[in-house]
Parts: structure tokens; sequence; C-alpha cells
């Protein structure tokens, strides 16, 4: 987005906690898009029923049809709760810039730079969503998420945003741990954690070695690996899946 596209006052905000310049706005639309897809289901039911009832007036009567109307109420409850969620998360604004991020909920901001992040960590789960939360070096905790009734969610392209962003301030510190002999450790959204060292990758209870891996990838948590020319993906999330990759290209090259 342009400069100019944002409100006066973000540019202001920004500009006062040294965030530098606004680059991106998120806004988690997940409640709204579930709200509909639940009203699916109940709709189609309804134009089947209209289109039965003159041929069929007794219809409601049959034992076969209870399921589907009982499958219609639940639906009609989710669609409630979705759209109810929708509308807490109306005034909620995640702004990437330049030097950190941004949220806003009304009058309420919560701000991190990327200098003061310390580690990034995963929240959410597959069924509801998930999106990062950044730890920052005096152990406060920023959530890219402030989701309500459970909606957690970031598309990839933001989570790619914020992870690349983060790349250049976070890859020297891991990089000289890994030339240590250390084991660096990330946030994974199955097995708890995806753990690296010089010589191998641990994820989802599975141990590659660097070897083996002739290119590594990331695209919104998720790592994809070429092994013998193919290209797998490991199931579920990581944290800071770019680091991780960047890690990994680094150790393959200088094998």
């Amino acid at each position: 987005m342009k400069q100019s596209a944002f409100p006066s006052h973000i540019r202001s905000e920004a500009d006062a906690y040294n965030l530098g310049t606004p680059l991106r706005v998120y806004r988690n639309k997940l409640p709204l898009i579930s709200g509909c897809q639940f009203l699916v289901y109940p709709l189609l039911l309804g134009l089947i029923a209209l289109m039965n009832y003159h041929y069929y007036p007794d219809y409601s009567s049959d034992p076969r049809w209870w399921p589907m109307f009982f499958m219609c109420a639940i639906c009609i409850i989710g669609a409630v709760i979705s759209f109810r969620a929708a509308i807490l998360e109306r005034n909620k604004r995640l702004y990437l810039c330049s030097d950190g991020l941004l949220f806003r909920d009304g009058g309420n901001s919560e701000t991190i730079r990327w200098d003061e992040v310390e580690e990034v960590k995963l929240i959410g789960n597959a069924y509801t969503g998930q999106a990062l939360v950044l730890l920052a070096r005096d152990a406060s905790l920023f959530r890219t998420s402030h989701s309500s009734w459970g909606f957690t969610y970031i598309n990839k392209v933001f989570w790619n945003a914020i992870e690349d962003a983060l790349l250049p301030y976070l890859l020297p510190r891991a990089l000289e741990r890994l030339e240590r002999g250390e084991e660096i450790v990330f946030d994974a959204s199955r097995f708890g954690v995806t753990t690296l060292d010089k010589q191998q990758i641990k994820h989802e209870g599975r141990v590659s070695m660097l070897g083996v891996i002739e290119d590594v990838s990331a695209i919104g948590g998720r790592l994809w690996l070429r092994m013998d020319g193919v290209w797998k993906r490991p199931r579920g999330r990581v944290a800071n899946a770019r680091l991780c990759a960047a890690l990994i290209r680094h150790c393959i090259t200088h094998s």
C-alpha cells in the first residue's frame, strides 16, 4: 500500500513508537468466512425442501430427513457464533511497518520492533487457524492474532512478510549458535518442536540428515524439502520457518 493510503493517526503512531513506515495492514476475516461457509448447508437444504414440498408435502415427517435437519441446526448455530466473532473482530487491525508491528483494537495499541524480538512461537491449531507470537527480550509477548472465540489466523502472505522482516535480526544469532554446535529449537504445530543442528533436522518425530536435502523452501510457516529430486512437505507448521529454511540452506551449502 502507498504511504498516503494509511490514516494519518496510524502514520503518527508508527513514528511515535519508532516503527518506521507502515507498509501493509491485515484484518482477520476468518470468522466472517466461516460464518458464510456454515450457512451454505442450511441454504442448500432449504432449497431442496422448497423444491420437494409441492410433490412431497409430508416429507418433513420422514425420519430419513431428521439427521439433515439436525445438521442444519448445528450449522446455523455455528454461523451465529462465527458472525458474532466477526463483529468482535471488526475494529482489529495489524499493521506491518518497516521496523516492527503495530496492532490496534479501537483506541488500544500494542507494538513491537523487529530488533526487540528474541523468539517466535505458534498459537492456535489446525482447526481454528494458527498465527505467530513474538517473544521480546523483556519477556513480553506480541500476538499477531488477537482473535475472538478461538478464530486464530493470519494469512500466509502476511506470515511470510513477518518472517522475512525478522530474518536479518535473528539469522546472525542463530548461525552463531549453530556454528558453536548448539541445537536450534523451533516451535511446531503438531509434535511440539522442530530441532535443527549441523547434521540433521528432526520434525514430527522423524529425523532427516541434512546431507540428503538438496534444497529447502518455506511458505506460510510450512517447510518444503527437496530430496532425491522430489519436493516433500512435512505435516504441520513451524514457527519462523523462513529462519529454519535459511539455516538448513546454510548447512547444505557449507557442508
